[in-house]
């Protein structure tokens, strides 16, 4: 199965995409509640795009909630496994240049992920931000890659709730507890995490107490640049438990990460960016096709309909349509996606593992004569082998 392709046309040339490859680099931003319209936005991008030039997306393959003239997002294809995605209109007064709700996700078994620093630019008579992507292959090596991503530049516009944050620069070697120096929030309250070992982190997010699915992504950011001929580790990250812990911040959902190489399977140092939201999709907008679930492990084989607790599924106005998965082998999945092949573009689907360090890959979407949507994706663990696990899922279209 693979996603639904659409065209994209250039609008720009080399010389100008490089220059800004640079950006500017803001402070932190303090921890608080977000308000007003959410700036988000999420693009698929094909990845065998023309190196060397700036490529405007179709409406068809992006979203971006200011709408500015023009294409919703565009993308950059630097050199072979490295892409700049810049989306315009979305720089706001209190946006931080880190990957602060940032999640990419390869299409297919491979990996992609999000540079650390997320740089901003002015083009056409708007401000952008733009997120540096690496991709690699099986061996680690920079591949070209179709992929998935998601930014948001606050919290929530619903009456859903989203927090995300990332690790610090100094998250490698020290351990104890450090409060994430960026974050978002549209509660009160402060992420703080902590670095037990190699590759482990326990994230304290503010207990969202609202009604309404919960539902985790979470993604290893790289620490440096192809640009600069740097050879970047190819890491994965899964959350391994998620428990509910009284801080004396407040009660806190306490979210355990397990990251590893993806070559070697073994443990890997990380820095990494969570995104934990409840009653509403991970981008915190409104007027969106949405799903996203936290299917719990399974070890039958046939379908399993997921409870309103775990899943949420709407389009069009049609709210709590039931999600469906079907395993059909270890570590393998479909999910069932009732009526969200009318979303009128192609959809954006991120998986990550839910109680172990697996990697989960979306495979591919499909809509069937009934509008159903089918997802497919396969889990592995950190040895390659096929392994059941739950896993949170993410699916979002413009309607």
């Amino acid at each position: 199965m693979f996603f639904r392709r659409s065209a994209i046309r250039r609008i720009g040339v080399a010389a100008a995409a490089i220059s800004s490859l640079g950006g500017l680099s803001l402070g932190a931003v303090s921890p608080a509640a977000a308000s007003g319209q959410v700036a988000a936005g999420f693009a698929v991008i094909d990845g065998n795009e023309p190196i060397g030039s700036l490529i405007g997306m179709s409406a068809n393959a992006a979203y971006n909630s200011a709408n500015p003239i023009g294409p919703p997002a565009s993308v950059f294809h630097v050199k072979a496994g490295y892409y700049q995605v810049r989306f315009p209109g979305l720089v706001t007064a209190t946006t931080a240049m880190k990957a602060v709700g940032v999640h990419v996700r390869a299409i297919n078994d491979a990996n992609c992920v999000p540079e650390h620093t997320v740089t901003k630019g002015y083009a056409n008579g708007l401000s952008y931000v733009a997120v540096p992507v690496v991709c690699f292959d099986s061996n680690g090596h920079y591949a070209d890659n179709p992929f998935t991503i998601t930014y948001t530049g606050g919290a929530s516009d619903t009456a859903g709730e989203v927090v995300s944050a990332l690790t610090n620069d100094d998250f490698a070697t020290s351990s104890g507890q450090r409060t994430a120096q960026y974050q978002q929030s549209s509660v009160s309250g402060s992420v703080t995490y902590n670095r037990s070992g190699t590759g482990a982190y326990s994230f304290d997010l503010p207990y969202l107490s609202n009604a309404g699915v919960e539902t985790f992504a979470i993604t290893a950011l790289a620490s440096g640049s192809p640009w600069y001929g740097t050879q970047l580790r190819d890491v994965t990250c899964g959350v391994t438990k998620k428990t509910i812990a009284k801080t004396s911040l407040g009660q806190a959902r306490r979210v355990d990460v397990s990251c590893t190489d993806a070559v070697t399977g073994q443990p890997a140092d990380t820095k990494v960016s969570v995104t934990y939201a409840r009653g509403v999709n991970i981008l915190g907008r409104a007027n969106l096709g949405e799903a996203y679930m936290s299917a719990p492990k399974m070890t039958n084989t046939g379908w399993t309909a997921l409870t309103k607790d775990q899943a949420y599924n709407k389009i069009y106005g049609l709210e709590n349509l039931t999600v469906t998965v079907n395993r059909n082998a270890p570590g393998v999945y479909v999910v069932n996606l009732p009526k969200q092949a009318l979303g009128i573009t192609r959809p954006s689907v991120m998986a990550t593992a839910d109680g172990s360090a697996a990697r989960c890959s979306v495979m591919g979407s499909y809509s069937t004569s009934n509008m159903t949507e089918q997802v497919t994706l396969f889990c592995k663990n950190p040895s390659g082998s096929y392994v059941d696990t739950g896993f949170n899922l993410q699916f979002l279209t413009k309607q």
